[in-house]
């Protein structure tokens, strides 16, 4: 599965807590692993955000996944009862 997303317009969050410029992009790809469940393949984002009025952000980040696997353990439950 393949997704990609771009901000059409500025995104704010908060009167100035947040704000996601124009333009920024993200996408990703999601892969099945044992017929099961959905894991991350690939991710990759570019953002420009502003946080505060001072603080600009310039975010490019490439984030790639292999050699997933179910993880398998045993685990026993043991619970004490208490004497009246």
């Amino acid at each position: 599965m393949k997704a990609e997303v771009e901000v059409v317009d500025t995104i704010s969050v908060g009167l100035f807590l947040v704000r996601v410029a124009k333009g920024s992009r993200a996408a990703f790809e999601l892969t099945r692993v044992n017929d099961e469940v959905w894991l991350p393949r690939h991710v990759r984002a570019f953002a420009s955000a502003r946080l505060g009025l001072l603080r600009v952000l310039h975010i490019e980040q490439e984030v790639s996944y292999s050699k997933c696997r179910e993880f398998q353990t045993d685990s026993l439950i043991i619970s004490q009862m208490k004497a009246r």
